[in-house]
Protein backbone atom coordinates (compact mmCIF):
# COMPACT_ATOMS: atom_id res chain seq x y z
CA UNK A 1 0.00 0.00 0.00
CA UNK A 2 1.35 3.06 -1.17
CA UNK A 3 0.33 6.90 -0.02
CA UNK A 4 0.69 9.94 -2.31
CA UNK A 5 1.50 12.89 -0.73
CA UNK A 6 2.87 16.29 -2.07
CA UNK A 7 3.04 14.66 -5.37
CA UNK A 8 5.75 11.91 -4.37
CA UNK A 9 4.99 8.36 -3.21
CA UNK A 10 5.73 7.37 0.40
CA UNK A 11 6.49 3.80 1.49
CA UNK A 12 3.87 2.64 4.31
CA UNK A 13 5.26 1.59 7.70
CA UNK A 14 4.55 -2.05 7.15
CA UNK A 15 7.48 -1.57 4.64
CA UNK A 16 9.48 -0.03 7.00
CA UNK A 17 9.03 -2.89 9.42
CA UNK A 18 9.76 -5.75 6.94
CA UNK A 19 12.84 -3.91 6.12
CA UNK A 20 14.31 -3.19 9.45
CA UNK A 21 13.67 -6.56 10.05
CA UNK A 22 15.48 -8.31 7.02
CA UNK A 23 18.56 -5.89 7.83
CA UNK A 24 18.47 -7.39 11.26
CA UNK A 25 18.40 -11.20 9.83
CA UNK A 26 21.41 -10.09 7.55
CA UNK A 27 23.44 -8.62 10.26
CA UNK A 28 23.32 -11.93 13.00
CA UNK A 29 23.96 -14.19 10.01
CA UNK A 30 27.04 -12.68 8.82
CA UNK A 31 28.32 -12.40 12.92
CA UNK A 32 27.10 -16.11 13.19
CA UNK A 33 29.02 -16.79 10.02
CA UNK A 34 32.31 -14.68 11.58
CA UNK A 35 32.40 -17.37 14.40
CA UNK A 36 33.13 -19.90 12.00
CA UNK A 37 35.89 -18.01 10.53
CA UNK A 38 33.81 -18.15 6.93
CA UNK A 39 33.65 -14.28 6.74
CA UNK A 40 34.51 -10.89 8.75
CA UNK A 41 32.17 -9.59 11.82
CA UNK A 42 30.99 -6.62 11.07
CA UNK A 43 31.60 -3.85 14.14
CA UNK A 44 28.19 -3.74 14.97
CA UNK A 45 29.03 -1.48 18.03
CA UNK A 46 28.33 1.96 16.09
CA UNK A 47 25.12 0.89 15.11
CA UNK A 48 23.44 -0.79 17.56
CA UNK A 49 24.78 1.01 20.50
CA UNK A 50 25.31 4.69 18.99
CA UNK A 51 24.18 7.35 20.92
CA UNK A 52 21.01 9.30 20.60
CA UNK A 53 22.62 12.47 19.84
CA UNK A 54 25.08 11.09 17.43
CA UNK A 55 23.48 8.68 15.36
CA UNK A 56 25.93 6.51 12.75
CA UNK A 57 25.00 5.62 10.06
CA UNK A 58 25.77 2.02 8.93
CA UNK A 59 29.11 1.80 6.78
CA UNK A 60 28.39 2.47 2.95
CA UNK A 61 25.70 4.59 3.62
CA UNK A 62 24.96 8.70 4.12
CA UNK A 63 26.35 9.69 7.47
CA UNK A 64 23.66 10.96 10.38
CA UNK A 65 24.22 14.66 9.03
CA UNK A 66 23.05 13.87 5.65
CA UNK A 67 19.55 11.46 6.52
CA UNK A 68 17.90 13.14 3.72
CA UNK A 69 18.86 12.94 0.19
CA UNK A 70 18.99 15.37 -2.70
CA UNK A 71 15.91 15.03 -3.76
CA UNK A 72 14.06 15.14 -0.29
CA UNK A 73 13.65 11.47 0.27
CA UNK A 74 14.74 10.32 3.55
CA UNK A 75 17.17 7.76 4.54
CA UNK A 76 15.41 4.37 5.13
CA UNK A 77 18.44 2.32 6.22
CA UNK A 78 18.61 4.40 9.02
CA UNK A 79 17.34 2.07 12.31
CA UNK A 80 16.67 3.26 16.19
CA UNK A 81 18.83 2.45 18.73
CA UNK A 82 19.28 -0.99 19.76
CA UNK A 83 19.94 -1.95 23.72
CA UNK A 84 23.91 -3.06 23.62
CA UNK A 85 22.15 -6.21 25.87
CA UNK A 86 21.07 -7.88 22.68
CA UNK A 87 23.39 -10.76 21.66
CA UNK A 88 23.45 -12.13 18.28
CA UNK A 89 21.59 -15.52 17.51
CA UNK A 90 23.12 -18.79 17.80
CA UNK A 91 23.30 -20.98 14.77
CA UNK A 92 23.26 -24.58 15.83
CA UNK A 93 25.02 -25.25 12.44
CA UNK A 94 27.11 -23.47 10.14
CA UNK A 95 26.31 -21.73 6.84
CA UNK A 96 27.54 -20.20 3.94
CA UNK A 97 26.76 -16.56 3.42
CA UNK A 98 26.02 -17.00 -0.04
CA UNK A 99 25.00 -13.65 -1.81
CA UNK A 100 23.97 -12.07 1.80
CA UNK A 101 27.15 -11.13 2.71
CA UNK A 102 26.02 -7.05 4.04
CA UNK A 103 28.19 -5.31 1.04
CA UNK A 104 30.01 -2.14 1.81
CA UNK A 105 30.89 -3.18 5.72
CA UNK A 106 33.76 -2.51 7.05
CA UNK A 107 36.38 -5.26 8.50
CA UNK A 108 38.34 -5.43 11.30
CA UNK A 109 42.40 -5.55 11.15
CA UNK A 110 42.61 -8.48 12.80
CA UNK A 111 40.28 -11.56 12.05
CA UNK A 112 38.38 -13.59 14.11
CA UNK A 113 40.41 -17.07 14.89
CA UNK A 114 39.06 -19.80 13.09
CA UNK A 115 38.04 -23.19 14.83
CA UNK A 116 38.60 -25.75 11.93
CA UNK A 117 42.48 -25.98 10.94
CA UNK A 118 43.49 -24.42 8.01
CA UNK A 119 46.58 -26.09 6.10
CA UNK A 120 49.86 -24.35 6.07
CA UNK A 121 51.70 -23.59 3.21
CA UNK A 122 54.65 -25.60 2.34
CA UNK A 123 56.72 -22.46 1.79
CA UNK A 124 55.80 -20.53 5.26
CA UNK A 125 58.17 -20.09 7.34
CA UNK A 126 57.82 -21.58 11.47
CA UNK A 127 61.36 -21.27 12.87
CA UNK A 128 61.29 -24.37 13.95
CA UNK A 129 57.99 -24.63 15.84
CA UNK A 130 54.54 -25.24 14.59
CA UNK A 131 52.09 -22.23 13.70
CA UNK A 132 49.01 -21.19 14.61
CA UNK A 133 46.69 -21.91 11.86
CA UNK A 134 45.63 -19.41 9.51
CA UNK A 135 48.81 -17.24 11.28
CA UNK A 136 51.71 -18.29 9.22
CA UNK A 137 55.20 -17.09 11.28
CA UNK A 138 52.68 -17.02 14.81
CA UNK A 139 54.70 -19.49 17.32
CA UNK A 140 52.29 -21.70 19.38
CA UNK A 141 54.28 -21.20 22.51
CA UNK A 142 52.27 -20.47 25.83
CA UNK A 143 52.81 -16.36 27.36
CA UNK A 144 55.43 -17.58 29.73
CA UNK A 145 57.34 -19.90 26.87
CA UNK A 146 57.20 -16.70 24.68
CA UNK A 147 58.74 -14.27 27.93
CA UNK A 148 61.45 -17.10 28.46
CA UNK A 149 62.37 -17.19 25.05
CA UNK A 150 62.56 -12.81 25.34
CA UNK A 151 64.28 -13.57 28.65
CA UNK A 152 67.04 -15.73 26.66
CA UNK A 153 67.20 -13.56 24.12
CA UNK A 154 68.52 -10.76 25.98
CA UNK A 155 70.63 -12.66 28.06
CA UNK A 156 72.31 -14.14 25.02
CA UNK A 157 72.35 -10.37 23.10
CA UNK A 158 73.76 -9.56 26.49
CA UNK A 159 76.48 -12.18 27.34
CA UNK A 160 77.73 -12.97 23.90
CA UNK A 161 77.26 -9.86 21.24
CA UNK A 162 77.90 -7.03 23.63
CA UNK A 163 79.22 -8.54 27.00
CA UNK A 164 81.31 -6.26 28.23
CA UNK A 165 85.36 -7.22 28.59
CA UNK A 166 87.44 -8.41 31.51
CA UNK A 167 89.89 -6.66 33.18
CA UNK A 168 92.01 -7.64 36.04
CA UNK A 169 90.40 -10.99 35.94
CA UNK A 170 87.23 -9.64 35.16
CA UNK A 171 84.68 -9.16 31.85
CA UNK A 172 85.51 -5.83 30.46
CA UNK A 173 83.37 -3.03 29.97
CA UNK A 174 85.29 -0.83 27.82
CA UNK A 175 84.42 1.28 24.77
CA UNK A 176 82.99 -1.60 21.76
CA UNK A 177 86.59 -0.14 19.73
CA UNK A 178 88.48 -2.22 21.82
CA UNK A 179 86.33 -5.49 22.20
CA UNK A 180 84.16 -5.85 18.96
CA UNK A 181 84.48 -9.93 19.10
CA UNK A 182 82.93 -12.15 22.02
CA UNK A 183 84.92 -14.07 24.18
CA UNK A 184 84.59 -17.46 25.94
CA UNK A 185 83.38 -17.89 29.68
CA UNK A 186 86.72 -18.49 31.17
CA UNK A 187 89.45 -16.26 32.10
CA UNK A 188 92.51 -16.89 32.99
CA UNK A 189 96.01 -14.39 34.86
CA UNK A 190 99.53 -15.04 35.36
CA UNK A 191 101.26 -12.58 36.44
CA UNK A 192 105.13 -11.97 37.92
CA UNK A 193 105.30 -10.80 41.64
CA UNK A 194 108.70 -8.87 43.46
CA UNK A 195 107.74 -8.09 47.02
CA UNK A 196 109.68 -7.36 49.78
CA UNK A 197 107.98 -7.34 53.92
CA UNK A 198 108.62 -5.17 57.02
CA UNK A 199 111.63 -5.12 59.01
CA UNK A 200 111.41 -7.53 62.04
CA UNK A 201 111.33 -6.10 65.62
CA UNK A 202 115.02 -5.72 67.09
CA UNK A 203 115.81 -8.33 69.33
CA UNK A 204 119.55 -8.24 70.40
CA UNK A 205 122.36 -11.49 70.24
CA UNK A 206 125.91 -10.38 70.06
CA UNK A 207 127.88 -8.13 71.90
CA UNK A 208 132.26 -7.20 72.34
CA UNK A 209 133.56 -9.61 74.89
CA UNK A 210 133.97 -7.94 78.13
CA UNK A 211 131.65 -5.08 77.06
CA UNK A 212 128.74 -5.19 77.73
CA UNK A 213 127.69 -1.55 76.26
CA UNK A 214 129.12 -2.35 72.97
CA UNK A 215 126.22 -4.09 71.35
CA UNK A 216 127.04 -5.74 67.65
CA UNK A 217 124.14 -7.34 66.13
CA UNK A 218 120.30 -7.60 66.22
CA UNK A 219 117.94 -9.58 64.46
CA UNK A 220 116.83 -6.30 62.16
CA UNK A 221 120.20 -6.77 60.37
CA UNK A 222 118.92 -9.91 59.25
CA UNK A 223 116.23 -8.78 56.78
CA UNK A 224 115.18 -10.22 54.24
CA UNK A 225 115.68 -9.09 50.47
CA UNK A 226 112.97 -8.59 48.14
CA UNK A 227 112.09 -11.86 46.14
CA UNK A 228 110.10 -12.23 43.52
CA UNK A 229 107.27 -14.42 43.02
CA UNK A 230 104.21 -15.88 40.93
CA UNK A 231 100.63 -15.36 41.07
CA UNK A 232 98.16 -17.36 39.13
CA UNK A 233 94.03 -16.57 38.90
CA UNK A 234 91.25 -19.15 36.61
CA UNK A 235 87.47 -17.81 36.73
CA UNK A 236 84.33 -18.71 35.22
CA UNK A 237 81.51 -15.71 34.42
CA UNK A 238 77.65 -17.21 34.23
CA UNK A 239 74.30 -15.77 34.41
CA UNK A 240 74.82 -13.58 31.80
CA UNK A 241 77.93 -12.50 33.37
CA UNK A 242 76.65 -10.84 36.22
CA UNK A 243 78.44 -13.04 38.93
CA UNK A 244 81.77 -14.68 38.63
CA UNK A 245 83.69 -17.39 41.02
CA UNK A 246 87.34 -17.20 40.22
CA UNK A 247 90.39 -19.00 42.16
CA UNK A 248 93.99 -17.46 42.71
CA UNK A 249 96.93 -18.80 44.03
CA UNK A 250 99.82 -16.42 44.48
CA UNK A 251 103.03 -17.17 46.45
CA UNK A 252 106.82 -15.99 47.18
CA UNK A 253 110.29 -18.01 46.83
CA UNK A 254 112.19 -18.50 50.28
CA UNK A 255 113.06 -15.18 51.20
CA UNK A 256 116.25 -15.14 53.17
CA UNK A 257 118.44 -12.92 55.20
CA UNK A 258 121.61 -13.12 57.41
CA UNK A 259 123.91 -10.90 59.62
CA UNK A 260 127.82 -11.78 61.38
CA UNK A 261 128.80 -10.10 64.01
CA UNK A 262 132.86 -9.88 64.57
CA UNK A 263 135.16 -7.91 66.87
CA UNK A 264 138.91 -8.49 67.60
CA UNK A 265 138.32 -8.87 71.10
CA UNK A 266 135.88 -11.51 70.06
CA UNK A 267 132.22 -11.26 70.78
CA UNK A 268 129.47 -12.92 73.35
CA UNK A 269 125.73 -13.67 73.58
CA UNK A 270 123.57 -11.52 75.10
CA UNK A 271 121.16 -14.47 76.04
CA UNK A 272 121.64 -15.92 79.55
CA UNK A 273 122.66 -19.62 79.21
CA UNK A 274 122.34 -20.14 83.35
CA UNK A 275 121.44 -23.84 83.79
CA UNK A 276 121.66 -24.91 80.39
CA UNK A 277 123.44 -28.39 80.08
CA UNK A 278 124.27 -30.88 77.79
CA UNK A 279 121.33 -33.73 77.28
CA UNK A 280 123.77 -36.21 77.71
CA UNK A 281 126.06 -35.51 80.70
CA UNK A 282 129.23 -37.49 79.17
CA UNK A 283 129.89 -34.46 77.11
CA UNK A 284 132.32 -32.27 78.94
CA UNK A 285 131.86 -28.72 79.08
CA UNK A 286 128.84 -26.54 79.10
CA UNK A 287 126.58 -24.64 76.10
CA UNK A 288 127.34 -21.71 77.05
CA UNK A 289 130.98 -22.10 76.47
CA UNK A 290 130.32 -22.06 72.95
CA UNK A 291 128.12 -18.61 73.21
CA UNK A 292 131.12 -16.98 75.23
CA UNK A 293 134.27 -15.21 73.64
CA UNK A 294 133.15 -16.60 70.15
CA UNK A 295 135.17 -15.70 66.60
CA UNK A 296 131.96 -15.16 64.83
CA UNK A 297 128.10 -15.18 65.58
CA UNK A 298 125.83 -15.18 63.25
CA UNK A 299 121.55 -14.84 62.35
CA UNK A 300 119.71 -16.63 59.46
CA UNK A 301 116.51 -15.95 58.32
CA UNK A 302 114.09 -17.74 55.68
CA UNK A 303 110.78 -16.62 54.95
CA UNK A 304 107.84 -18.87 52.99
CA UNK A 305 104.44 -16.91 52.31
CA UNK A 306 101.79 -18.66 50.41
CA UNK A 307 98.18 -17.99 49.48
CA UNK A 308 94.97 -19.38 48.20
CA UNK A 309 91.68 -18.01 47.97
CA UNK A 310 88.00 -18.71 46.06
CA UNK A 311 85.62 -15.32 45.32
CA UNK A 312 82.48 -15.07 44.27
CA UNK A 313 82.40 -11.65 42.17
CA UNK A 314 79.05 -10.15 41.57
CA UNK A 315 79.92 -7.97 38.97
CA UNK A 316 77.73 -4.69 38.52
CA UNK A 317 77.80 -2.39 35.14
CA UNK A 318 79.42 0.95 35.94
CA UNK A 319 76.06 3.63 37.54
CA UNK A 320 74.39 5.16 34.70
CA UNK A 321 75.81 8.62 33.75
CA UNK A 322 78.97 7.76 35.49
CA UNK A 323 82.00 6.59 34.35
CA UNK A 324 82.82 4.24 37.58
CA UNK A 325 82.48 0.84 37.60
CA UNK A 326 82.15 -1.11 41.17
CA UNK A 327 81.81 -4.77 41.89
CA UNK A 328 81.91 -6.67 45.16
CA UNK A 329 83.38 -10.00 46.28
CA UNK A 330 83.12 -12.15 49.21
CA UNK A 331 85.19 -15.57 49.72
CA UNK A 332 87.64 -17.92 51.32
CA UNK A 333 91.42 -17.29 52.18
CA UNK A 334 94.03 -19.73 53.32
CA UNK A 335 97.03 -17.32 54.02
CA UNK A 336 100.22 -18.89 55.76
CA UNK A 337 103.41 -17.32 56.77
CA UNK A 338 106.43 -19.53 57.81
CA UNK A 339 109.41 -18.14 59.32
CA UNK A 340 112.77 -19.33 60.93
CA UNK A 341 115.55 -17.73 62.33
CA UNK A 342 118.81 -19.58 63.44
CA UNK A 343 121.57 -18.39 65.64
CA UNK A 344 124.98 -19.66 65.67
CA UNK A 345 128.16 -19.45 67.38
CA UNK A 346 131.61 -21.12 66.44
CA UNK A 347 134.78 -21.00 68.67
CA UNK A 348 136.75 -21.76 65.75
CA UNK A 349 138.12 -19.35 62.76
CA UNK A 350 137.03 -21.72 60.31
CA UNK A 351 134.62 -21.73 58.36
CA UNK A 352 130.83 -22.81 59.50
CA UNK A 353 130.30 -26.78 59.60
CA UNK A 354 133.82 -27.57 59.47
CA UNK A 355 134.14 -28.30 63.63
CA UNK A 356 130.44 -28.84 64.77
CA UNK A 357 131.51 -29.75 67.74
CA UNK A 358 133.04 -26.20 68.69
CA UNK A 359 129.30 -24.90 67.37
CA UNK A 360 126.16 -23.81 69.27
CA UNK A 361 122.86 -23.01 67.32
CA UNK A 362 119.83 -21.98 69.01
CA UNK A 363 116.66 -22.22 66.49
CA UNK A 364 112.92 -20.93 66.12
CA UNK A 365 110.34 -21.84 64.08
CA UNK A 366 107.00 -20.06 63.52
CA UNK A 367 103.90 -21.02 61.48
CA UNK A 368 101.32 -18.95 60.96
CA UNK A 369 98.06 -20.61 59.31
CA UNK A 370 94.91 -18.17 58.60
CA UNK A 371 91.88 -19.44 57.55
CA UNK A 372 88.84 -17.20 57.58
CA UNK A 373 86.34 -14.99 55.23
CA UNK A 374 86.99 -11.81 53.19
CA UNK A 375 84.93 -8.89 51.87
CA UNK A 376 85.62 -6.61 49.06
CA UNK A 377 85.57 -4.10 46.37
CA UNK A 378 86.43 -3.35 42.85
CA UNK A 379 86.40 -0.35 41.56
CA UNK A 380 87.42 0.42 37.86
CA UNK A 381 87.87 3.77 36.26
CA UNK A 382 88.71 4.01 32.19
CA UNK A 383 91.20 6.70 31.80
CA UNK A 384 91.14 5.81 27.56
CA UNK A 385 89.39 3.85 25.27
CA UNK A 386 91.68 0.79 26.21
CA UNK A 387 93.26 1.82 29.45
CA UNK A 388 91.80 1.37 32.70
CA UNK A 389 92.38 1.94 35.99
CA UNK A 390 91.29 -0.46 38.93
CA UNK A 391 91.44 -0.27 42.24
CA UNK A 392 90.70 -3.54 44.72
CA UNK A 393 90.72 -3.50 48.35
CA UNK A 394 89.74 -6.98 50.55
CA UNK A 395 89.71 -7.15 53.96
CA UNK A 396 88.77 -10.38 56.19
CA UNK A 397 88.65 -11.88 59.77
CA UNK A 398 91.51 -15.27 60.22
CA UNK A 399 91.37 -17.65 62.51
CA UNK A 400 95.24 -17.90 63.07
CA UNK A 401 96.31 -21.62 64.15
CA UNK A 402 100.23 -21.10 64.99
CA UNK A 403 102.43 -23.62 65.24
CA UNK A 404 105.97 -22.71 66.94
CA UNK A 405 109.29 -25.23 67.74
CA UNK A 406 112.51 -23.96 69.38
CA UNK A 407 115.62 -26.05 69.28
CA UNK A 408 118.63 -26.03 71.26
CA UNK A 409 121.66 -28.19 70.09
CA UNK A 410 125.34 -28.42 69.30
CA UNK A 411 126.55 -28.37 65.70
CA UNK A 412 126.91 -32.23 65.94
CA UNK A 413 123.31 -32.92 66.76
CA UNK A 414 123.87 -32.63 70.69
CA UNK A 415 121.15 -31.16 72.24
CA UNK A 416 121.01 -29.04 75.36
CA UNK A 417 118.77 -29.73 78.41
CA UNK A 418 117.45 -27.54 82.06
CA UNK A 419 120.52 -28.51 84.73
CA UNK A 420 118.49 -31.49 86.40
CA UNK A 421 120.21 -30.56 89.15
CA UNK A 422 120.43 -26.50 89.43
CA UNK A 423 122.83 -25.19 92.40
CA UNK A 424 119.51 -23.03 92.93
CA UNK A 425 116.23 -23.77 93.37
CA UNK A 426 114.34 -26.70 91.46
CA UNK A 427 114.72 -28.21 88.36
CA UNK A 428 113.32 -26.43 85.53
CA UNK A 429 110.36 -28.89 83.78
CA UNK A 430 110.76 -29.34 79.94
CA UNK A 431 113.40 -30.69 77.35
CA UNK A 432 114.89 -28.91 73.70
CA UNK A 433 113.21 -29.20 71.12
CA UNK A 434 109.82 -27.26 72.49
CA UNK A 435 107.09 -27.81 70.93
CA UNK A 436 103.78 -25.70 71.11
CA UNK A 437 100.69 -24.18 69.45
CA UNK A 438 97.73 -22.13 69.99
CA UNK A 439 94.92 -19.95 68.20
CA UNK A 440 94.56 -16.49 68.08
CA UNK A 441 92.13 -13.66 65.65
CA UNK A 442 93.86 -12.02 62.86
CA UNK A 443 93.04 -9.64 60.02
CA UNK A 444 94.68 -9.70 57.29
CA UNK A 445 93.68 -6.21 54.84
CA UNK A 446 95.20 -6.24 51.02
CA UNK A 447 94.62 -3.63 48.43
CA UNK A 448 95.89 -3.56 45.04
CA UNK A 449 96.30 -1.08 42.12
CA UNK A 450 96.55 -2.11 38.48
CA UNK A 451 96.78 0.14 35.16
CA UNK A 452 95.19 -2.60 32.60
CA UNK A 453 95.84 -2.30 28.79
CA UNK A 454 93.32 -4.14 26.62
CA UNK A 455 95.74 -5.39 23.69
CA UNK A 456 93.21 -7.41 21.42
CA UNK A 457 89.53 -8.81 22.42
CA UNK A 458 91.05 -11.90 24.68
CA UNK A 459 94.43 -10.54 25.47
CA UNK A 460 95.63 -7.73 28.12
CA UNK A 461 98.33 -7.10 30.00
CA UNK A 462 98.71 -5.13 33.39
CA UNK A 463 101.25 -3.81 35.96
CA UNK A 464 100.29 -2.78 39.44
CA UNK A 465 101.14 -2.49 43.13
CA UNK A 466 99.96 -4.60 46.05
CA UNK A 467 100.46 -4.53 49.76
CA UNK A 468 99.52 -7.15 52.29
CA UNK A 469 99.25 -6.40 56.04
CA UNK A 470 98.48 -8.88 58.69
CA UNK A 471 97.96 -8.26 62.14
CA UNK A 472 98.48 -10.34 65.35
CA UNK A 473 100.75 -12.91 63.72
CA UNK A 474 103.75 -14.50 65.22
CA UNK A 475 107.53 -13.95 64.25
CA UNK A 476 110.45 -15.83 65.30
CA UNK A 477 112.74 -12.72 66.64
CA UNK A 478 109.71 -12.77 69.40
CA UNK A 479 110.18 -16.15 70.20
CA UNK A 480 113.52 -15.95 71.99
CA UNK A 481 113.38 -15.89 75.71
CA UNK A 482 116.46 -13.75 77.39
CA UNK A 483 116.52 -16.85 79.95
CA UNK A 484 117.51 -20.09 77.60
CA UNK A 485 116.31 -22.24 80.44
CA UNK A 486 113.00 -20.32 80.43
CA UNK A 487 111.12 -23.56 78.62
CA UNK A 488 107.65 -23.03 80.74
CA UNK A 489 106.63 -19.38 81.16
CA UNK A 490 108.85 -18.07 78.22
CA UNK A 491 109.42 -20.66 75.49
CA UNK A 492 105.99 -22.65 75.12
CA UNK A 493 104.36 -19.19 75.64
CA UNK A 494 103.62 -18.06 71.63
CA UNK A 495 103.99 -14.38 71.67
CA UNK A 496 101.96 -12.83 68.54
CA UNK A 497 101.24 -9.28 68.75
CA UNK A 498 103.55 -8.91 65.83
CA UNK A 499 102.78 -7.66 62.37
CA UNK A 500 103.74 -8.51 58.99
CA UNK A 501 103.84 -5.93 56.23
CA UNK A 502 104.12 -7.29 52.45
CA UNK A 503 104.75 -4.73 49.12
CA UNK A 504 105.52 -5.28 45.47
CA UNK A 505 104.78 -4.89 42.13
CA UNK A 506 102.55 -7.47 39.88
CA UNK A 507 103.29 -7.75 35.94
CA UNK A 508 101.31 -10.12 33.98
CA UNK A 509 99.07 -11.47 31.03
CA UNK A 510 95.33 -12.15 31.44
CA UNK A 511 93.18 -14.39 28.53
CA UNK A 512 89.77 -14.97 27.76
CA UNK A 513 88.95 -18.56 26.51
Amino acid sequence: MKWYYNGRYVRSAGSLLAGGLAWLTLLAGSQCLAQYGLTATPDLLPLLAAPESTPVAPPGTLSSSSATSNTGEPNLLRLPPVESGISPPIQSEPFTSGGLSPVGLSQPSTPAMPLVPVPVPENAQTNGKEDVPGRPGASCDTLIDQMLEEEQAVCDENAVAKRPRRIWGHRRWLLDECDPQPRGEWYFEGAGLIMGRNDPNRVWFSYQSNNNANEIMNSEQARTAWQGGWLATVGRSFACDNWRLEGTYWGLAVMKGDATATHPDFVSSTLDFSDVVYADPTIPGLPVDLFTGAYEQALWRSNEIHNAEINLIRHRIPWEGYRVGVDWLVGVRYFRFDERLTYGSKRHPDPWGSQPELEGYLSDRVENNLVGVQLGFDVRWPISDCLVLSCRPKVGLYNNHIHNRFDAYRGDGELFAPNPNPPVGTPVPGRYPVVSSDDRFSVLTEIEARLTWQINPRWSAFVGYRLVAVSEIALADEQYPFYVVDIVDAIEHIDSNGDLLLHGGVAGLSFDF
